[in-house]
């Protein structure tokens, strides 16, 4: 039997980037910037503890980077909330995030171990739920889709159990 590994060009190749990817509710974006602003809120109380031990100079080169570092996250959070989303495919699952750190994890239903979905106190408030994609060999989930209606986080859950059961 001869074994063929045949070489592919890169223009055969599928794109990821025309996929249409299905976006998070703006519920998601109102929690996550609730939850920025409480830590925000609790950081403030360091500043005035800053304002009462140390000079005037060193707290205001402090204040500056802190306040780039919060411009920052506020980029990440405001800009990089249009690029989060995800696309189920026939044999796979994708997420994608970020604005500034971009990252983009695919995940081959053959290679899914189980999937659970979560909900805390804050996430039920706001009607949400976080869907978890694990694959063997790890304790921690390898696809965390946060943010997600509860009726999708469970239809995406079953979908994924029935497409990777085909595999074993």
């Amino acid at each position: 039997m001869l074994l063929e590994n045949l070489q592919l060009e890169k223009s055969d190749l599928p794109l990821l980037e025309n996929v249409d990817y299905s976006p998070h509710p703006k519920d998601y974006r109102d929690m996550r910037l609730l939850i920025l602003m409480i830590v925000m809120f609790l950081l403030s109380g360091f500043w005035i503890m800053q304002l009462v031990f140390l000079n005037m100079t060193a707290m205001g080169v402090i204040f500056l980077i802190w306040l780039g570092l919060l411009s920052l996250i506020l980029l990440e959070e405001i800009k990089g909330f249009k690029k989060r989303g995800y696309a189920l495919r026939q044999r796979d699952i994708t997420y994608k995030k970020g604005f500034l750190i971009h990252s983009q994890t695919t995940i081959p239903f053959n290679r899914v171990q189980h999937c659970e979905t979560t909900q805390g106190p804050l996430s039920r408030a706001f009607g949400l739920m976080s869907l978890k994609v694990f694959t063997a060999g790890g304790a921690s989930s390898d696809l965390r889709i946060s943010g997600l209606r509860p009726e999708e986080a469970n239809r995406l859950k079953d979908f994924i159990t029935e497409a990777s059961s085909t595999y074993e």
